[in-house]
């Protein structure tokens, strides 16, 4: 079952090409990676590349993926169709196909500037994908016999095979069968399943964990699951009670970070508390969520970043503009990506053709490999 995403005013990385005018940039990139002082840490050479995560990060190289370290060197050799970040000590990959054909283009993941290509697949020309877990040693652990690609969390990740959805340990052992249609990953505790088109919250055990059955669903954040009830949306907690999305609010929500989460009304967003109160009255077309106390939102072509109460933050605007972390945030200004800090001081001057936030003190950054 695919997370809700929330949405980032951040192209993702490897996106199509941009129109200049009436003309399109055809630019081929590669990628790398930059340390906080702005100095490349790992020369881009990649087709793609994503963030480090327990000590290595998945990237794309002559059509195969493999993972690196934050030296740059290849700690697993490119050789998997697809491969998603390692979680939990084990991530997920689609080995090779007899004969070494692919499935087709690998693109850029849901939430392009932290995530690998999204390894789901729900038919199409991936439908025959087989997807299975390696460890650290690049040794497949548990076979590729699965339709999906998730990752684990609090020891369990949601498997489907033939359709049905279940639980499964890192020992490749079912914790809970198979026979949902839809699972979602566990988050303090419990997780949303989907049976006879209903939803609801489960726990390790297969026990129903939260009173209440739902039109849809979705993974809990910071002790809030999204949900809808009926067509009307709003948020369920550990004890069962619901509170509803301002009236007349549409779609859902990514979830609550820093307290707040984001809400549809009309055409434009805004934001509510815990108590489902509007805190930010909704006047913006895109937002991302709160980081570091801020939040990069947008109308039309110009973006900027406001804080807890809906104020400017920082007194520029920019072409796109992604979440701040370790202090620093990427922004597009003159077709270029650089790093500001909160006071919107560039920290890092605009020289990348792509740019992703900070993670662990590396950054992915894009370059044109003419």
């Amino acid at each position: 079952m695919p997370e809700m995403m929330h949405k980032l005013h951040c192209p993702p990385l490897g996106a199509e090409p941009r129109a200049d005018g009436d003309h399109v940039v055809e630019k081929k990139l590669v990628y790398g990676y930059i340390g906080l002082d702005g100095r490349i840490r790992i020369t881009p050479r990649f087709g793609l590349a994503f963030d480090f995560r327990e000590g290595c990060a998945p990237v794309l190289f002559d059509g195969r993926w493999g993972y690196i370290g934050r030296a740059g060197e290849y700690i697993i050799p490119p050789q998997f169709e697809e491969a998603g970040h390692f979680s939990e000590g084990l991530a997920c990959v689609e080995p090779l196909q007899p004969g070494g054909g692919s499935h087709g283009a690998v693109g850029p993941g849901p939430d392009a500037l932290l995530l690998p290509p999204d390894l789901e697949r729900e038919g199409g020309s991936c439908r025959y994908a087989q997807f299975g877990y390696i460890n650290h040693a690049g040794v497949l652990v548990i076979e590729a016999r699965f339709r999906n690609g998730s990752s684990f969390s609090e020891g369990l990740v949601s498997v489907n095979v033939d359709g049905l959805w279940g639980y499964m340990d890192r020992n490749g052992t079912y914790v809970v069968p198979l026979g949902f249609e839809s699972a979602g990953a566990f988050s303090g505790g419990v997780a949303a399943v989907k049976q006879e088109g209903l939803f609801f919250y489960i726990d390790r055990r297969e026990k129903r964990a939260i009173p209440g059955e739902f039109t849809m669903a979705f993974t809990f954040r910071q002790g809030l699951g999204c949900v809808r009830v009926g067509q009307e949306w709003g948020f369920v907690d550990m004890r069962g009670r619901v509170f509803m999305m301002p009236e007349g609010s549409k779609g859902g929500s990514s979830g609550f970070s820093e307290g707040k989460a984001e809400f549809i009304m009309g055409e434009k967003t805004g934001f509510i508390d815990v108590n489902g109160q509007v805190v930010i009255e909704p006047q913006f077309e895109v937002v991302s969520s709160f980081k570091e106390g801020l939040n990069a939102v947008a109308i039309g072509d110009e973006s900027w970043y406001i804080d807890h109460y809906g104020r400017k933050a920082v007194d520029a605007i920019y072409e796109w503009a992604g979440d701040f972390s370790h202090g620093l945030a990427p922004v597009q200004i003159g077709g270029k990506w650089g790093y500001i800090d909160r006071t919107g001081h560039f920290v890092i001057e605009p020289a990348f053709d792509e740019a992703s936030s900070f993670s662990g003190g590396l950054a992915v950054i894009g370059t044109d490999a003419a």
